[in-house]
């Protein structure tokens, strides 16, 4: 069985969802880097890599059932948003942290 590589993984994030590059400030453009880096390493490492891996390549070799191609784009939104989730929880940790921090 192959893995997915993060280039594998960019190129997903790529058809699935359009990279923001018109962020107003630095910190927004900063955000959007840290979600988009969650979302690779959750392709390539987390739970469902695997199971990406093995639609991918039967995509890539014209096998893919219907039925995978939904799962992976219900996989892919469901990877998306536990990144952007995952980065609001580190951002508020993080407020937190500095007002209480005197």
């Amino acid at each position: 069985m192959s893995k997915l590589t993060p280039k594998d993984a960019r190129n997903l994030l790529d058809v699935y969802f359009q990279k923001d590059t018109n962020s107003e400030t630095v910190a927004e453009a900063d955000r959007d880097a840290k979600i988009w880096l969650r979302a690779q390493t959750a392709i390539v490492k987390g739970h469902h890599a695997r199971e990406l891996a093995e639609i991918h390549f039967a995509d890539l070799s014209g096998k893919a059932t219907p039925t995978q191609l939904e799962l992976r784009n219900q996989l892919m939104k469901t990877i998306w948003l536990q990144a952007e989730s995952e980065q609001l929880a580190s951002e508020e940790a993080a407020a937190h942290a500095e007002t209480h921090e005197t």
